[in-house]
């Protein structure tokens, strides 16, 4: 079964990964590119994740009136 990350990207041009519960800023200064993990969606569940990332995203960018969210597809050796 396929897995995804979601990435958010805002107004500003910053992507963020989807944690579960929110999103992490990926492209940080502070912070090692690998050190991020972003909580993985099966495939099945995709669309309810989508929406409630979505969700999310407003409450947190209010200035982001129709927020992007990309489905990154996890590849698993």
């Amino acid at each position: 079964m396929l897995k995804y990350n979601l990435i958010y990207t805002s107004p500003g041009n910053d992507d963020y990964l989807w944690n579960g519960t929110g999103f992490d800023k990926l492209k940080s200064v502070d912070r090692e590119p690998l050190l991020f993990s972003g909580k993985s969606v099966k495939e099945d569940q995709l669309k309810e994740t989508l929406q409630k990332c979505k969700e999310t995203a407003r409450k947190l960018f209010p200035e982001d009136t129709d927020p992007t969210i990309k489905s990154v597809e996890v590849v698993v050796p």
